[in-house]
């Protein structure tokens, strides 16, 4: 009965969804795009704690052209269906002192942080770092890494880094744009924030840009997107014994996919979990130039190890269902614990210690509704809890300099995630002799960081404020979307993608969120 009760919710969800998008003529997708929340573009994907992540270029809902483009989302998942939305993690106007733009960002895990390599538009290359893959990501450098007055770095668009880390250690960077003759590659040093030698100029042909690396069974594969000469914009790729050189054309691996208008593309290829999976972007949330969205689809291999062509689809990819919660990113392992699941919680506090032994306490408007002690590992503890306020608190600091502090990842409520170091209210932050501050994931003393997770009924998405998300909330927000100001309509609990607007994007959301295609909000 209860499988029954699930399907038949699913169908009748499904099936108004479908009328109501329909009437409001919009496109309804499966499972790609994977992130409809913001717009998305240029993915790269990388591995850690067992979870695939991927951090995108951010559209505003608004933009006419690139010259809007700030900041990077971070989404990450465990089955590559269900994705977390982890917020902004960089915005090149507060974490970055001299860039202005960003550009497609590159990721890699290395020394014990996670490297964001970023363009600032076309002009040049900066890194940036943090401890947690989802960031915050700052800078390191107060400057660019990588400018066109370097040896053969003059190309027409200095941008599109792909950073990558062999088998022996030896890191290389790609990037370039503009047209043929404007692939480059370099050596990074062990440091991850400067380069050595003199860049060497990969010959590939129809080259444009969105330049990308990866390894399979000693072999080098460089993909590119190719520039409009033979029509749509395809990913192709080149293969070589050698990350620098000696590069051969294959032919290409994507082409241009499903409602992207025939523009650009920017892609990234990974293994996970034994399956292959190529990450690119396509325009079909928007049908419009400047609004993308990230998709994701297998790709398989020939036995000669040239790559297949990839069935671009809007169904994406299956569930992984053999997921583990401890992996090696790079030349680290890491591992990842739970505490024990109340099937009723609605509160998650990602957060580890720095030495084990740290008091852990979790109050809602005041209220204490969790409590533990904590390990070294990152760990998600349960709690339930309702109101306008969640507060994540340190209550054992031994006030010795080195000793016991708490890092807060993010916590989710009703679910929705909330990234520690937006928060402007942290009173457990060491800054400059003292205790106090804002935008920070670190407790360093015996105080607390506040989440404001909103009023009304504090749960996102139930605009009806009956206590549940189901189609009435999507039908709801579609209402107030046309003008028809529906009653017993909470504001405070519609913008699902937290964009500031609340539109027919929110209803699609609620409505995925009732039948099971998304997991939370924001």
């Amino acid at each position: 009965m209860f499988l029954t009760d699930v399907f038949n919710r699913r169908i009748s969800g499904i099936t108004i969804l479908y009328v109501f998008l329909s009437i409001l003529g919009m496109s309804v997708y499966a499972d790609n795009p994977i992130l409809t929340d913001v717009y998305t573009a240029d993915p790269s994907a990388y591995i850690a704690d067992g979870r695939m992540y991927v951090i995108c270029t951010h559209d505003q809902n608004n933009q006419s052209d690139y010259s809007q483009l700030w900041d990077y989302y971070i989404f990450s998942s465990s089955d590559m269906v269900n994705w977390q939305n982890h917020g902004v993690a960089f915005d090149v106007r507060s974490d970055s002192s001299w860039a202005g733009l960003a550009y497609a960002p590159s990721m890699c895990y290395r020394n014990g942080y996670y490297y964001l390599y970023y363009p600032d538009s076309a002009n040049a290359i900066g890194v940036a770092r943090s401890t947690s893959p989802s960031g915050r990501f700052s800078d390191v450098l107060g400057r660019a890494m990588i400018t066109k007055s370097m040896p053969n770095c003059n190309v027409e668009w200095l941008f599109d880094p792909c950073i990558f880390v062999d088998d022996d250690g030896q890191a290389y960077i790609y990037f370039g744009g503009g047209g043929p003759g404007n692939a480059r590659v370099m050596r990074v040093n062990s440091d991850m924030t400067s380069v050595s030698g003199d860049a060497v100029t990969i010959d590939a042909p129809n080259f444009f840009e969105a330049a990308y690396m990866h390894k399979r069974n000693g072999t080098y594969y460089f993909s590119y997107s190719t520039d409009f000469s033979a029509g749509a914009a395809t990913i192709d790729y080149m293969t070589s014994s050698n990350p620098m050189t000696g590069f051969r054309h294959r032919g290409t691996v994507l082409g241009n996919p499903w409602s992207n208008l025939g523009n650009n593309n920017h892609h990234s290829i990974i293994e996970y979990q034994g399956q292959w999976y190529i990450f690119y972007h396509n325009r079909a949330l928007s049908n419009s130039t400047y609004q993308r969205s990230v998709c994701v689809d297998y790709l398989y291999y020939n036995s000669d190890g040239t790559m297949q062509r990839v069935n671009d689809t809007q169904a994406g990819v299956d569930p992984v269902t053999n997921t583990t919660t401890s992996s090696a990113t790079t030349s680290t392992t890491t591992t990842t614990t739970t505490s024990t699941i109340d099937p009723n919680s609605n509160i998650i506090v990602r957060a580890r210690g720095t030495l084990g032994g740290e008091n852990l306490e979790v109050r809602v408007d005041g209220d204490v509704v969790g409590s533990w002690t904590m390990t070294t590992d990152y760990q998600d503890y349960y709690a339930i809890g309702t109101g306008n306020t969640v507060e994540v608190h340190f209550t054992n600091d031994d006030e010795i300099e080195n000793g016991m502090d708490i890092q807060v990842d993010y916590i989710t409520y009703n679910g929705t995630t909330y990234q520690a170091e937006d928060q402007a209210t942290n009173t457990g932050v060491y800054v400059d002799g003292a205790c106090g501050g804002s935008n920070s994931e670190w407790l360093q003393c015996n105080g607390y960081i506040q989440f404001n997770v909103g009023s009304g009924t504090g749960n996102l998405g139930d605009v009806n404020s009956d206590g549940a998300i189901d189609i009435v909330d999507a039908l709801l927000v579609a209402q107030y979307y046309v003008g028809l100001n529906p009653s017993n309509f909470d504001q405070d609990n519609a913008d699902t993608n937290c964009d500031g607007t609340i539109n027919i994007v929110d209803a699609l959301l609620i409505a995925q969120y009732y039948v099971g295609l998304v997991s939370n909000f924001c």
